[in-house]
């Protein structure tokens, strides 16, 4: 869970929030206990196949959604949106 703090009362209360709704998507979806491995196309891997499971797909999810709501508070509440954009461009998302 994150600790940054911005001084932002309305900015850091939806940051918890979205971190406490993130970890409660991951963990609801170990406990289905759902992970089929599935193959994804990926040129950078070997092969340009990337072997995948449910778990990580149910994670980058969370993340994107996490980041993405994030974003949105940070825009509305004028705090520094670029931690976000970075986070959601790893997330293979451009940014947004």
């Amino acid at each position: 869970m994150s600790n940054a703090r911005t001084g932002i009362v309305a900015h850091d209360n939806a940051v918890l929030a979205a971190e406490g709704i993130r970890q409660a998507a991951i963990a609801a979806f170990v406990v289905s206990g759902e992970a089929a491995t599935t193959l994804l196309v990926s040129p950078q891997a070997p092969g340009g196949v990337t072997p995948q499971n449910g778990l990580q797909r149910a994670t980058v999810a969370a993340e994107i959604t996490y980041n993405r709501t994030c974003l949105a508070s940070a825009r509305a509440n004028g705090a520094n949106p670029s931690p976000y954009m970075e986070a959601l461009r790893n997330l293979g998302t451009g940014g947004c």
